[in-house]
């Protein structure tokens, strides 16, 4: 669908997620990075087919275990358990509903202090609007397919942290991606 540097991810995930015994959520374990620096980590899909990829791919990794969801954001996980949560590659597959409901969830289960890690593609990046006009010229006339990539933007990603409860919001552009980081503190940190 999109394509960044795989330093890039790499880079930015081992940022967020490298201090030893770390609860690391990660979303969409198909473009997992390196998670030999991380604590423990849970890996969750609502696809069972992507579960067993990343089975594989994280066969003899001691510190990790898989989650299926059942379309109703984060449920099963339990409330303050993680330190991350990093969702990459995984809200252009969902509509503004469910976007909204992941970010709800996510700040339920991260622990204070916690950090949360999302992307999408950018639709006020050149390139973000090009991939757009190019949805529109191929389906100009014609019946939209039941699966089409959804783009977000800044405003978009930082309301829906801002309004689940995250205080400390970021927006940060690596075009074709819009990436948003937040930080869930405590209940007497932020009064």
């Amino acid at each position: 669908m999109y394509a960044v540097e795989g330093k890039t991810y790499v880079r930015t995930f081992t940022q967020i997620a490298s201090q030893p015994g770390q609860q690391v959520l990660v979303h969409n374990l198909a473009d997992r990075p390196n998670v030999s620096c991380i604590g423990d980590l849970t890996g969750a899909d609502i696809s069972s087919n992507m579960l067993e990829h990343a089975a594989q791919r994280l066969r003899g990794v001691a510190n990790a275990q898989l989650h299926h969801l059942h379309g109703d954001g984060l449920s099963g996980l339990g409330d303050n358990s993680f330190d991350v949560v990093y969702c990459t590659n995984t809200l252009a597959h969902l509509d503004e509903l469910d976007r909204w409901r992941y970010v709800l969830d996510a700040f339920r289960v991260l622990r204070s202090g916690g950090r949360i890690f999302l992307d999408n593609i950018d639709l006020a990046s050149d390139q973000g609007w090009a991939m757009f006009l190019n949805l529109v010229a191929k389906y100009h006339n014609t019946e939209l397919p039941p699966y089409m990539a959804r783009f977000s933007t800044a405003t978009e990603l930082m309301t829906y942290a801002t309004r689940a409860g995250f205080p400390q919001v970021q927006a940060h552009h690596k075009a074709p991606l819009v990436i948003v980081t937040a930080v869930k503190l405590s209940a007497a940190a932020s009064c």
